[in-house]
């Protein structure tokens, strides 16, 4: 442990994205070296589509966003750990001790 005092920022935006879901595979896409190939033959058909009709009207399209805890002191993902004789509870990657936990969305506190 160390002498440093951190707070778990709590449900912080660390990633965004656009996935586009591909259509159900076709049957003989059952092992992983089939999807890939079948995978890499979807991707290339919407990239032509894309190309050929510079059109916006696509299904399946939506931003994932992806949430962690994070401790204040060090910026890992949240990782609790306990000292056995005192109890305290720290960060198990910088071994700051928690102060507080703090409830955010982004970089606002609530």
């Amino acid at each position: 442990m160390s002498d440093k005092k951190c707070t778990v920022r709590r449900n912080v935006l660390v990633e965004a994205r656009v996935v586009l879901d591909p259509p159900d595979l076709p049957y003989w896409a059952n092992t992983p070296e089939r999807r890939m190939e079948a995978l890499k033959d979807w991707v290339k058909e919407v990239q032509d589509f894309y190309r050929d009709h510079r059109s916006r009207d696509m299904d399946g399209l939506d931003v994932e966003a992806e949430y962690k805890d994070l401790c204040s002191v060090c910026g890992q993902e949240w990782e609790a750990a306990e000292d056995d004789e005192t109890k305290e509870t720290y960060c198990a990657y910088c071994g700051a001790t928690l102060e507080a936990e703090t409830k955010s969305v982004g970089d606002v506190k609530l």
